[in-house]
């Protein structure tokens, strides 16, 4: 949420016609999404890679549709299995390395911004699909793993103009 004014000056740029105007709230119309990765424990010559986010049965289209004054904007509800799919969240080739210490933003490692529609989240409808590689021998060879997993837990709904962490 932010605060503008619009200040201009005259045309001489003088500075003697100033605007004194409304402050302005703005609200972004969509959710931010972020996935962050770690171990739960250190390991000393295991080595993890993440390969693919994939978030599935997540609205990727919708209308935005006035209501009244106290929410102005909201998702239309109307179900429509047209609007769900498969959003690739992050995609790395050969996998970006994480481990044990400070959590590796996934979307921060590839530039990538989440930016999904906000809707409610519901047990066995949201999934998120991780897949990553792990090596027991410092490297030489890598085994592919695949977790599949409900988005809905503590967080029930994706909100408008709010951003989302994720620690995988």
């Amino acid at each position: 949420n932010e605060k503008i004014s619009f200040t201009p000056d005259n045309d001489n740029n003088s500075g003697a016609h100033k605007y004194n105007g409304v402050d302005l709230k703005f609200n972004h119309a969509l959710s931010y999404i972020t996935f962050k990765v770690k171990t739960a424990a250190a390991y000393s010559t295991t080595k993890f890679r993440l390969n693919t986010i994939t978030l599935s049965g997540v609205y990727t289209t919708g209308t935005f549709i006035q209501k009244h004054a106290t929410d102005p904007w909201a998702e239309d509800t109307t179900s429509d299995p047209a609007k769900v799919g498969t959003y690739v969240a992050f995609t790395n080739t050969p996998g970006l390395p994480f481990d044990h210490s400070d959590a590796v933003e996934a979307n921060a490692a590839t530039g990538k911004e989440i930016i999904l529609l906000p809707q409610a989240l519901t047990a066995s409808q949201q999934k998120i699909t991780v897949n990553y590689q792990i090596s027991t021998d410092n490297g030489t060879s890598w085994i592919n793993q695949e977790q599949v997993a409900d988005i809905k837990g503590a967080i029930t709904s994706w909100e408008m103009g709010k951003k989302y962490i994720y620690t995988i």
